[in-house]
């Protein structure tokens, strides 16, 4: 989503009642928390080693805060909490498959096309392959 959009339906009062338009999204304010939208829900990415992890770089992060110092809050507020990502969070598939999932709190979380897994700053070169026997467990 492209950071004026974003910037103007933050502006917006009644801008979102439906937080899925968010999913992917990787935000940021004044403080170092970095949150991921997943399922319209902001999940706190619990440290740079997990962000590493999963995604390509800050230069994928939206930075409300360098424009709009006040806005951070009203908006971070309105969105729902979701689980935090959890430490070691990682990608994985399986060794024979194109499927790609994003592990974390012991759940798999299936990355359902190529375009999402571009769209949500994930990092092809951070996936792990392991054996059909694993990923099914």
């Amino acid at each position: 989503m492209e950071r004026r959009l974003l910037e103007g339906l933050v502006e917006n009062e009644d801008f979102l009642q439906e937080f899925s338009i968010l999913n992917g999204l990787l935000l940021k304010g004044k403080d170092p928390a970095i949150y991921f939208i997943m399922e319209g829900k902001k999940c706190l990415i619990p440290n740079w080693e997990t962000f590493t992890n999963l995604f390509v770089g800050m230069d994928h992060v939206v930075n409300l805060s360098d424009k709009h110092p006040n806005m951070w809050e009203k908006f971070i507020e309105k969105i729902p909490n979701g689980e935090v990502i959890s430490d070691g969070a990682i990608l994985i598939k399986k060794k024979n498959q194109d499927a790609v999932y994003m592990l974390t709190n012991l759940h798999k979380h299936w990355i359902i096309s190529p375009s999402v897994f571009n769209a949500c700053s994930f990092n092809w070169d951070k996936i792990e392959k392991y054996p059909d026997i694993i990923i099914d467990s």
